[in-house]
């Protein structure tokens, strides 16, 4: 195991000795191929998942079967933390989207130090905090904006998490995102994304070179956010 690996996670860097041997206890490492399903919507939670490399995506299906995308993880991050805190059923799938190394972590333990710590308890809230007002984001933007503008949004954020600079302000995102993918996160169909996508590369925004999206103009694109 990685030694001291929760200190590279935001959401428990502040613990201490006591609290992290807690989290830890019977811990153990994976390796998960791409296409792994990690997680099932419905199954009972018995981990806490903490993803050290790769990525991870968090999905679910609809009743007419078409696949919507909530989000993708990156490390540092963890998924499975609200059923593992509530006791109930997982609410998504999770699946490995790269081969992705992970710290799993028993849901039994992970309560047990909730109880037995107040600083753990703290953290885990402030995480399900962080993860609630961002589902009231989205929630927020899939009611009330257009697709260019979700679109645009979507792409900033992968932008300012992930992205790397390029020459003369242009932002690289890293990851290779499939239409479809970007789809599911805006709910909208890979060809009403493949249009929009297509106007932005015309009017110079945004390079589609080799599956990767370069954000050429990110300034232009966070002025359709105010619009």
């Amino acid at each position: 195991m990685t030694p001291d690996p929760l200190s590279r996670f935001p959401a428990f860097a502040t613990l201490g000795p006591a609290e992290r041997a807690a989290l830890l206890a019977g811990a153990k490492e994976v390796v998960a191929p791409p296409g792994t399903v990690l997680m099932r919507k419905g199954e009972a939670a018995d981990r806490l998942a903490l993803l050290l490399e790769g990525r991870l995506k968090v999905s679910a299906a609809s009743v007419e079967g078409r696949l919507m995308t909530f989000r993708l993880v990156e490390p540092p991050d963890l998924v499975g933390e609200v059923a593992v805190l509530d006791g109930g059923l997982r609410s998504a799938d999770v699946s490995a989207v790269l081969r992705s190394r992970l710290l799993l972590l028993p849901a039994a333990g992970c309560r047990a130090a909730v109880r037995a710590f107040p600083a753990v308890a703290e953290a885990m809230l402030r995480l399900v905090c962080s993860r609630l007002r961002d589902t009231s984001d989205g929630l927020e933007r899939l009611a009330t904006q257009r697709l260019p503008v979700r679109l645009a949004h979507l792409l900033l954020r992968l932008g300012r998490e992930f992205g790397r600079p390029s020459a003369g302000g242009a932002v690289q995102l890293p990851m290779r995102l499939s239409q479809e993918e970007l789809g599911a996160m805006v709910a909208a169909t890979r060809e009403a994304v493949n249009k929009q996508l297509r106007q932005w590369q015309g009017e110079g925004l945004l390079d589609l070179a080799g599956g990767r999206l370069v954000l050429r103009r990110p300034a232009a694109l966070a002025a359709l956010l105010d619009g």
